[in-house]
């Protein structure tokens, strides 16, 4: 039965040039600084109060790795709260948004003209409201996320 085993790890080996399990090497503090600045980036780049998740420079989990050695690992006190915030607001970046994005928020004409913004809420059979429900559901999870990381 080893032997089995051993050969099965051996052409696993030999098949893609790799051991069964690679060992993740734990992000560098270095490497955490760089991927929260370009997600602060992204914040302010952002052009609505969304994002797609494909506009995020790295991926979701991969700045919440980084967010969470920040919050860790900063002294300061208003930092740590911004990183805080950072976290949650990774629920603003959800997948497919970009297709979505006409769905989920009023046109500077519609926010002046509430009789427009009426029409287009009905008009959308509860689209409209689809995509924020989405997102606080997101950054609830975030959030006790937090909670039970002992980081809220």
């Amino acid at each position: 039965m080893g032997s089995e085993c051993e050969a099965n790890e051996n052409m696993f080996h030999r098949l893609f040039g790799r051991t069964a399990v690679a060992a993740k090497a734990p992000m560098t503090d270095a490497e955490s600084v760089n991927i929260i600045t370009a997600y602060g980036k992204a914040l302010l780049d952002r052009k609505s109060s969304y994002g797609d998740i494909s506009e995020l420079p790295y991926a979701k989990e991969r700045i919440k790795e980084a967010l969470i050695i920040g919050i860790k690992r900063t002294r300061d006190s208003k930092l740590r709260e911004q990183l805080k915030g950072a976290y949650i607001m990774l629920a603003e970046w959800q997948a497919g948004y970009g297709s979505r994005r006409t769905a989920a928020e009023l046109t500077d004409e519609e926010l002046r003209d509430p009789t427009k913004a009426m029409k287009r809420l009905m008009d959308s059979r509860g689209d409209f409201l689809k995509f924020p429900e989405e997102v606080a559901a997101e950054a609830a999870l975030l959030m006790a996320d937090l909670q039970t990381q002992g980081l809220a």
